[in-house]
C-alpha cells in the first residue's frame, strides 16, 4: 500500500525502484543519524545509485533529515542521562570553575572595502587584557577579508597587511559573494588551532567591551551542557560546549515582515521550515559551528550551499542561521537567539533606507555604550568615521569596570585612576 501510494506521487520511476529509492534515503539518514552501519542488502544494485544522482534539493532534504534524527537522539540520551545523574554540590562547583578558565581565542573576522577606520580601537582591544593581566587563557586575533586588497589604504599599512587573508572575492553591497568571502575568513581562522570563537564584523563596527569581558560571558552565559555518552557524568570541559549568537527568527514568527517573505525566505531547493534570518547579520558563531558550516559541501554531495542565495536581500543574514539549521544546531541550545552586535534600524524610514543601520557619527558616548552593554552586546555598529580612541578607551574601560563590579561581586577589578602620570604611562603600555 506504501509502495503505490509512493508510486502515485513519483510516476516517473517504476514502482519497485521508487519504493526501495525512497527506503533507501530513509535508512541513510538513520544510520548516519546514529552512527551504524547495515549488512542487510535491500535491493538489486541497479537501484543503488539513484540516490546518488538526486538534485541539491534532494541532498538538502537528506540533510535536513539526518539533522533532526540526530537532535531527537540526542535530546532523548541527554534526558536519559539527566535523569540517571547523581551529583553533589561539591563536584558542580569544581566544574563551575573549570569551565570559568576554558581557553577562549577570538578570531575578529572583518569584511572591507579597502580601510578599516577604527584600526587604532582594534589593536586597543586586541591587546589590552593580555598587557595588563598576563592572560593567557584570553586571546584574539584577526582576520581581513577586503574588497580591493590592491587599494594603496592598504598596501601602506603594514598592521593591515599582516591580517589580510591572501583571497579577494570582490563582493559588491548585498552581494552573496559576502557570504563567501565570511567562508574564506572562517577557513583562515580555523588553520589556528586555539580559534575557539568566530565574531564577524564589518569596517563600521567597534567593541564596546574589553576581551576579558567577552570572555567572562563566553565562559558562563556562552556556553551550553552537552551530552557525551558514558562520560556525561563528568563536568568538566568535555562536558560543556560553547555556544554560538544569533538573533534569529523564522518565516513563522512575529517578526517575519512582507518583505522578508518576498525577499528572504522564498529560496530555490531550501525547504521553508529550514530557512531563518538573522538581525544583524555579522554574528558570532562557535568553533564547532563554524566548522559544520565550513564543512556543508561534504554533506551535499559535494555542492555548495551558498549560491542558492544569489537572490536573497542580504544574504549573510540569512546563509549562516539556515545553515545552522540545516545542521540541527538551529533551534536549539546550542544557538542563544540573541545578537551580542548592537544594531538598530529605524523604523520610520521608508524605501532603501530601512535597508541601513542607524550611524552613531559623532554620537559615541558612556551613555551610549551603557545602553548597548546593558542589553547584552559587545560590539556596535554603524560608525562610519573613526572614534577618537582615548575617549574610547576611557569610556569602554571604565564601563567594564563597572559592570563587572556591578554584575560579579567577586570579581572586583578597579583600573587605578590615582594620577594622570599612572593613567599616561598605562595608555602608553596599551598601545
Amino acid at each position: 500500500h506504501i509502495a503505490q501510494e509512493y508510486h502515485h506521487t513519483t510516476p516517473s520511476l517504476p514502482l519497485g525502484i521508487a519504493f526501495m529509492s525512497d527506503f533507501r534515503s530513509l535508512l541513510s539518514s538513520f544510520q548516519a543519524a546514529t552512527g551504524t552501519s547495515s549488512q542487510v542488502q535491500v535491493g538489486p544494485e541497479s537501484t543503488s545509485n539513484i540516490s546518488s544522482s538526486s538534485s541539491i534539493n534532494g541532498s538538502i532534504k537528506n540533510l535536513l533529515s539526518r539533522s533532526q534524527l540526530q537532535k531527537s537522539i540526542a535530546s532523548s540520551r541527554e534526558q536519559q542521562q539527566q535523569q540517571q545523574q547523581t551529583q553533589s554540590s561539591t563536584n558542580e562547583k569544581q566544574g563551575s570553575i573549570t569551565r570559568k578558565n576554558r581557553p577562549i581565542h577570538i578570531a575578529i573576522c572583518a569584511v572591507i572595502v579597502s580601510n578599516l577606520p577604527h584600526e587604532p580601537i582594534w589593536r586597543s582591544w586586541l591587546h589590552t587584557d593580555a598587557n595588563e593581566t598576563k592572560d593567557t587563557t584570553t586571546t584574539a586575533s584577526m582576520y581581513i577579508h577586503a574588497k580591493t586588497p590592491s587599494a594603496s589604504s592598504i598596501q601602506d599599512n603594514p598592521w593591515l597587511k599582516r591580517h589580510l587573508i591572501p583571497v579577494s572575492h570582490n563582493p559588491k553591497w548585498n552581494d552573496v559573494k559576502v557570504v563567501k568571502a565570511m567562508l574564506s575568513l572562517i577557513e583562515y581562522a580555523l588553520k589556528d588551532a586555539k580559534t575557539t570563537h568566530i565574531m564577524f564584523v564589518t569596517e563600521s563596527c567597534i567593541p564596546i567591551t574589553t576581551l576579558d569581558g567577552l570572555a567572562s560571558f563566553l565562559r558562563t552565559d556562552g556556553s551550553y551542557r552537552c551530552s557525551s555518552g558514558s562520560n556525561s557524568s563528568n563536568v568538566g570541559d568535555d562536558a560543556y560546549e560553547f555556544c554560538s549568537f544569533l538573533n534569529a527568527y523564522s518565516r513563522d514568527s512575529p517578526r517575519c515582515t512582507r518583505f522578508d517573505e518576498h525577499s528572504c525566505f522564498k529560496i530555490k531547493d531550501v525547504p521553508s521550515e529550514a530557512i531563518y534570518k538573522a538581525l544583524p547579520g555579522w554574528c558570532l558563531l562557535s568553533k564547532k559551528h563554524s566548522k559544520q558550516v565550513l564543512d556543508l559541501p561534504k554533506s551535499l554531495g559535494g555542492k555548495d550551499l551558498y549560491p542558492l542565495f544569489q537572490n536573497v536581500w542580504a544574504p549573510e543574514e540569512v546563509f549562516f542561521p539556515t545553515a545552522l539549521s540545516l545542521v540541527g544546531a538551529l533551534p536549539g541550545k546550542e544557538v542563544v537567539g540573541k545578537s551580542i552586535m548592537w544594531a538598530k534600524w529605524d523604523e520610520r524610514a521608508r524605501g532603501s533606507e530601512r535597508a541601513h543601520p542607524i550611524d552613531y557619527d559623532g554620537k559615541f558616548s558612556r551613555n551610549l555604550v551603557k545602553c548597548a552593554v546593558k542589553e547584552g552586546c559587545f560590539f556596535m555598529r554603524k560608525f562610519k568615521m573613526p572614534v577618537n580612541v582615548r575617549m574610547w578607551e576611557t569610556i569602554v574601560y571604565d564601563s567594564e569596570a563597572g559592570t563587572m563590579e556591578e554584575h560579579d561581586g567577586s570579581k572586583k577589578r578597579h583600573r587605578e585612576d590615582t594620577s594622570r602620570e599612572t593613567n599616561e604611562s598605562k595608555q602608553s603600555r596599551i598601545r
